[in-house]
């Protein structure tokens, strides 16, 4: 397996893999937020994007470990269209309250709170409908990082099952 590209789920840990990669000399992940492609200013749409995000992603795999990627359908659709391999990280439905946990303890602003309690199973439904990905459905306490090591998903983590 050598997809690169990770397309992950608010608050599956994707700033943790990348802090323990890089500690651990394990390769540069990149996280890569869309909204700094998304938007020219607050309010206005970049009439560029996604094409601009999908360039930054294909330009970022030639020097990272791994490209840490948004889930919004827009990214899936265009990264499937590029013929970009990707795995699609996303926590199974009954772990809604451990997610909001996880927002709250991680300082998220109120707004992106509610739209995650409200539209919680909106969201789990399209990553379930999602195809032409490898999906990781992460169980309870599970994150990116503790994730790494599992001998299930070895072959996308080879350097952490080395260690």
């Amino acid at each position: 397996m050598s997809i690169k590209v990770l397309a992950g789920f608010p608050g599956v840990g994707k700033s943790f893999l990348k802090i323990y990669f890089e500690k651990n000399d394990l390769g540069e992940v990149s996280d890569s937020d869309s909204s700094f492609f998304s938007w020219l200013k607050p309010g206005v749409r970049n009439p560029d994007f996604p094409e601009n995000y999908i360039t930054h992603i294909k330009e970022r795999t030639l020097d990272s470990a791994f490209v840490l990627v948004s889930t919004h359908e827009i990214i899936r659709k265009a990264l499937i269209a590029h013929g970009i391999e990707f795995a699609l990280i996303y926590p199974e439905r009954k772990l809604k309250k451990e997610y909001l946990l996880r927002y709250v303890t991680r300082n998220s602003p109120f707004e992106f709170v509610s739209l995650m309690n409200r539209k919680w199973d909106d969201f789990i439904d399209e990553m379930e409908a999602q195809e032409g990905c490898v999906k990781i459905v992460l169980e309870k306490g599970e994150t990116l990082r503790s994730i790494a090591g599992d001998v299930k998903w070895a072959a996308l983590f080879p350097k952490v099952a080395t260690e």
